[in-house]
């Protein structure tokens, strides 16, 4: 498509392209439908993913991005595990091929409460709607559920967070 202001292109790998004729402009998108995940563990309905790094992941597991580029299991009672930066992966095999969303609508392996409930950090990239009271533990919003039974949520990171003393 291409309007003389516009253009919208897809290309060999199935991705649109999006371009305007005025840099100056930008682009205004007025909206966007989040719709809810499956229930099949990792499964992405939408959101922003990346497919980099190294590292064995198991689908909807969260990880965090080491110096080295790889993916290691999130953990709350690590700091160095807990503050970084975080996706949860959408299959399992190697993080750069399954991809990792990093926000979205996404389905986790394990229930993580009730809907609506704020979810957080747990061990071994597991969520749970409660937070840690153990010292030493990181408390880190990790998003909201959005269903009771199958462990889809909304996850979207705080990037702020507590260590307890």
């Amino acid at each position: 498509f291409n309007d003389g202001n516009c253009t919208l292109t897809n290309n060999s790998s199935g991705q649109l392209t999006f371009a305007t004729a005025d840099a100056a402009k930008g682009v205004i998108i007025p909206s966007r439908n989040f719709p809810i995940s499956s229930s099949t563990d990792g499964n992405v309905a939408s959101g922003d993913v990346l497919n980099i790094g190294t590292g064995s992941v198991t689908a909807g597991l969260c990880y965090y991005l080491r110096a080295d580029g790889s993916w290691a299991n999130t953990d709350q009672r690590a700091v160095a595990s807990s503050i970084g930066f975080f996706a949860v992966a959408m299959g399992t095999g190697t993080a750069s091929n399954v991809g990792m969303c990093i926000r979205g609508m996404v389905t986790m392996s394990t229930d993580v409460g009730g809907v609506g409930d704020v979810i957080y950090l747990q061990r071994n990239g597991e969520f749970d709607n409660a937070p840690s009271t153990s010292s030493g533990d990181t408390n880190r919003i990790m998003g909201y559920c959005l269903d009771d039974s199958d462990g889809q949520i909304f996850f979207n990171p705080s990037q702020d967070w507590v260590t307890l003393a």
